[in-house]
């Protein structure tokens, strides 16, 4: 049976190629997009552990060993700070240790030299090296020895290496106090501590690891997840995973649609074949196989050719969306199980086309099956008497299921471009903001609510105006946006004062008007200090040397005649944090300078804003520093610009724990990759689903031609010329396309419509008509060939009976 399969499948060289090219098209996309979706996975997971530690979560502060921990994790190493060093302009080194497990888990990369084997010797981060020799104004070399002021005391150590920074990128606590539980930053040799700290991994998907860290660290102590590795450096992994699955199927489906009409086509003469053998002894059973081999055959033959095809489109894949490195480090038995369930799916798809076409053979006579199957069509039913619409109508519904499906096929693959580029768009959104740099001190904090004023658990960390500065002083830069970090500290209002916009404001905002001190706090208030120049900009007709001291309100809806008796009235700010003998309060007074109506500034001043000098304010101590910056650079900068302006702000956020800096046109890029990702599938998912389908409708139009060839060929004798024949199988076409256009057209206008968009509707619909002229054009490719086919048929070959 197995070489009549054989021969079977030999004898139809041009149907075989057919076949198996459009499974090994199916298959190398399908493997394609599994192989880049886990080499982009790989590639992601090995890059998130290099920059925020391999480890899920840190347990602080806990009694327990690293023995008993063990049993509950699958990896664990300990660290420990023992001691701090503090420099000029109010930076502190962490000093500490990690064992071996925790250096391997954190990823931490020796740069120079090596790690401390003696009482003395340490090893530095580089950043801080680096802070180290500019206050004391000479390189530090390794080898070398310093005396340092440490806070347990004056101690000479050695420099014996170098570590690339990691603390600042790893995830800290959001009550992070440096030199209590942040991350070392001075290495020594370890010792003995009196609590332990540990960086553990749970493995498994993020949900689970992160699950079971909060079982084991609700039990064991204090703890907090390594946010920036599961929601910074991992957040695309399980997207990229569900993607790809979702596109197999796509592919698989679309595939199996279109695979269903040219099987169809190429069993019609494989089936009075298969007649032949009945009528000559053979068995149901033996047709079954015969059959079953011959698509196995095909099949492995595809298989043989997907795997090289697949390589390319493979890369093609990657540098089109993550480019992110070279196939390593994968999941094959994940990769290989995955495959076979899609074979399988193709296998049992042929096993039931094959059941259903052996049924069909037994309830059918050998001389019915050698004859072929008349469909009986009711062209009655048509009124017209137009030839041209009964002869168009007549091609459609003749085998008509299989119109139905081509239909579907070429709908489905024009819908599915359209929609892939639909929501690539939508979910990357629109970026208008212009700042080139952004850098973030902390990018958590707490705080908890006393007498109705935001506390903070931890003074929060903050960017030096000195650092400020130094950023504004580059030629580079053209100007800065500056967030006060002031969360904590609060405006208040005496009840005669408020006026009715500052009323408007405080009844939105704080509908029982809390108050303090028998004073309504003002609430969700913003702040903006200025110097000179700031507040010329913000408020030219003013004097800044008057306006020190004061405070300038910038009111939402205000009526400027409304507010002019609260120019020079005291307005009071109040503080409460914690401080080294309890709870401290901090109170300031600032006479009401003028009051503006927020209408005539930018969305910078949509809320209410209180806008303070800045010198008064450094030196009152009611401003700490800035909590953001925003930084706008001049067009058309120099590399050695441009580098100069990254050095800085690198070695400021990576001394600075739980920091965040941002070149924001490489995060927007990195933040759209997923979104590339889902548009740059689609749209292979497009290709090659369109590429079968045109297949299928080509084979269907064709086979259907070669069925009804005694018509055509009647036709003819009475004077249809070659070209009309192929005008009308042409047209039949266009039905199917113009069919497939507006359903697909509407279908998406309904998707578009439930789910929303920003970008004009017509920017979609114009690629949607890309989408539908480039199956026109396939078409008019497939046209052509099949004019060179019927240009070889002869009125008398068209007529012959068949024997």
């Amino acid at each position: 049976m197995l070489k009549i399969a054989l021969d079977l499948v030999l004898s139809r060289k041009k149907w075989l190629l057919i076949i198996v090219s459009s499974f090994a098209f199916m298959f190398a996309a399908s493997f394609a997009i599994l192989l880049a979706s886990e080499t982009i996975k790989s590639n992601l997971k090995e890059d998130a552990y290099q920059k925020y530690g391999e480890h899920t979560g840190v347990l602080m502060d806990t009694n327990v060993f690293k023995e008993e921990l063990s049993k509950d994790v699958d990896d664990i190493g300990e660290y420990s700070i023992s001691d701090k060093l503090l420099l000029e302009n109010n930076k502190i080194i962490t000093v500490g240790w990690f064992d071996e497990d925790a250096l391997r888990l954190g990823r931490i990369q020796l740069l120079e030299g090596d790690y401390p084997k003696g009482e003395n010797e340490i090893v530095i981060e580089s950043s801080y090296k680096k802070l180290m020799e500019k206050q004391y104004g000479n390189e530090w070399s390794i080898g070398e020895s310093k005396v340092l002021e440490f806070e347990n005391g004056q101690k000479e150590v050695i420099l014996v290496g170098i570590i690339e920074d990691y603390s600042a990128n790893w995830s800290v606590p959001a009550d992070v106090e440096i030199g209590k539980n942040d991350f070392p930053n001075i290495l020594t040799i370890s010792s003995e501590p009196n609590l332990h700290n540990y960086i553990f991994k749970m493995n498994g998907s993020k949900n689970y690891s992160i699950n079971k860290s909060s079982n084991l660290t609700s039990e064991y102590g204090e703890r907090y997840i390594n946010d920036r590795l599961l929601y910074t450096g991992l957040i695309d992994y399980d997207t990229v995973s569900t993607l790809a699955i979702i596109f197999q199927v796509v592919v698989l489906v679309m595939s199996i649609i279109s695979m269903i009409t040219i099987i169809s086509f190429y069993n019609i003469k494989v089936l009075k074949k298969m007649a032949i053998l009945k009528a000559n002894g053979a068995t149901s059973k033996s047709v079954f196989w015969i059959l079953i081999y011959q698509y196995l055959l095909m099949l492995g033959v595809s298989l043989l050719l997907a795997i090289p095809l697949s390589l390319p489109l493979t890369k093609l894949i990657i540098v089109n969306t993550y480019n992110n490195g070279e196939l390593a480090n994968l999941n094959w038995p994940y990769i290989i199980g995955l495959q076979a369930i899609m074979l399988l799916m193709t296998g049992l798809f042929l096993t039931i086309k094959t059941i259903r076409d052996v049924k069909k053979m037994n309830n059918s006579s050998i001389s019915s099956l050698l004859r072929g199957v008349k469909e009986s069509l009711p062209i009655t039913e048509l009124n017209t008497n137009k030839f041209v619409y009964k002869q168009l109508y007549m091609q459609v519904i003749t085998y008509k299921n299989l119109s139905i499906l081509t239909t579907l096929s070429l709908c489905l693959s024009m819908l599915i471009t359209t929609t892939s580029f639909f929501l690539q768009k939508e979910t990357a959104g629109i970026w208008d903001d212009d700042a080139d740099y952004v850098i973030v001190a902390q990018e958590i904090y707490l705080h908890k609510e006393i007498e109705h004023l935001n506390v903070l658990k931890e003074e929060g960390l903050t960017i030096s105006t000195k650092d400020v500065e130094r950023i504004e002083a580059l030629p580079s830069v053209l100007h800065l946006d500056k967030t006060p970090f002031m969360v904590d500290v609060h405006p208040l209002i005496q009840t005669n004062s408020v006026t009715q916009p500052i009323e408007n404001w405080i009844s939105s905002h704080n509908p029982d008007k809390n108050t303090y001190m028998n004073k309504i706090i003002i609430p969700n208030v913003n702040y903006q200090i200025v110097d000179a120049k700031g507040f010329e900009t913000l408020y030219p007709e003013g004097s800044f040397e008057d306006f020190k001291g004061k405070a300038l309100l910038i009111v939402p809806n205000n009526s400027h005649a409304s507010n002019e008796r609260l120019i020079g009235e005291e307005l009071d700010f109040v503080r409460k944090f914690n401080g080294e003998s309890g709870m401290e309060t901090q109170e300031w007074k600032y006479p009401v300078y003028d009051v503006l109506d927020e209408a005539q500034f930018s969305e910078d001043y949509q809320s209410f804003t209180i806008v303070l000098d800045n010198e008064t304010a450094s030196q009152n101590a009611i401003f700490r520093g800035y909590y953001d910056l925003s930084i706008f650079t001049k067009d058309d900068l120099t590399d050695s610009q441009t580098t100069e302006l990254e050095s800085m702000l690198s070695e400021m956020v990576s001394t600075t724990p739980g920091s965040l800096y941002q070149i924001v046109s490489d995060f927007i890029i990195e933040d759209t990759k997923i979104s590339v990702f889902f548009g740059f599938l689609g749209q292979l998912s497009y290709v090659i689903a369109i590429v079968l389908a045109i297949i299928s409708m080509l084979i269907m139009v064709f086979g259907k031609y070669n069925i009804q060839r005694f018509h055509w060929g009647t036709y003819m004798s009475m004077g249809m010329t070659k070209k009309q024949v192929v005008q009308y199988l042409g047209l039949e076409m266009l039905v199917y396309v113009s069919i497939s256009a507006i359903l697909s057209s509407l279908l998406f206008l309904a998707i578009a419509l439930s789910h929303g968009y920003l970008y004009p509707i017509s920017q979609y619909l114009i690629s949607h008509l890309f989408s539908i002229a480039i199956v026109c054009i396939l078409l008019l490719i497939g046209v052509y060939f099949i004019k060179l086919q019927i240009d070889k048929h002869s009125i008398y070959f068209l007529l012959r009976r068949e024997d």
